[in-house]
C-alpha cells in the first residue's frame, strides 16, 4: 500500500476553494481568484482590471479562511452586540407602553370612583 501525500500547495488550494463555496462566494471570482479560466472570459468580460472589485466577494470568505479564530469570533461578537442592541430597544418599548397603560388605568379609576371619595357600596 502507498501513502501519497498531499502537495502543500494543492492543499492549500483546495482549502481555499472549499471555504469561499461554503462562504457562497460567487463562482465565476473563485475560479478568477484561483487562477482557473471558464471558458467565458474572452467572449463576455471586457473590462479593465481596475474598474472591477472582487474584494466584495472575498470579504465573504475571509472568516472561513482565517485561520485564528480572532476574526470569526469579532464578527460573532459584532452580531450577538446588534441582537442585544435590539433586545433591549424591544423591552425599553415594552415597558414605555407598559407605563403608559397603567397611567390611563389609574385616571380611569379616578374618574370612575371619584377624586378622594370611596366608592358606594352597591344594594341588591
Amino acid at each position: 500500500m502507498r501513502v501519497y501525500e498531499v502537495k502543500l500547495d494543492h492543499g492549500f488550494r483546495k482549502y481555499f476553494n472549499t471555504m469561499m463555496r461554503r462562504a457562497k462566494v460567487n463562482y465565476l471570482d473563485k475560479e478568477d481568484m484561483m487562477g482557473h479560466t471558464t471558458g467565458l472570459e474572452k467572449n463576455y468580460e471586457r473590462y479593465n482590471e481596475e474598474d472591477f472589485e472582487r474584494f466584495s466577494e472575498y470579504e465573504k470568505a475571509i472568516p472561513f479562511l482565517t485561520v485564528s479564530d480572532a476574526e470569526r469570533l469579532r464578527l460573532e461578537n459584532t452580531g450577538q452586540s446588534r441582537r442585544i442592541s435590539e433586545m433591549q430597544n424591544a423591552q425599553e418599548a415594552e415597558i414605555a407602553g407598559l407605563k403608559r397603560m397603567v397611567k390611563e388605568l389609574a385616571e380611569r379609576m379616578e374618574t370612575v370612583s371619584g377624586v378622594g371619595k370611596a366608592p358606594e357600596p352597591r344594594s341588591s
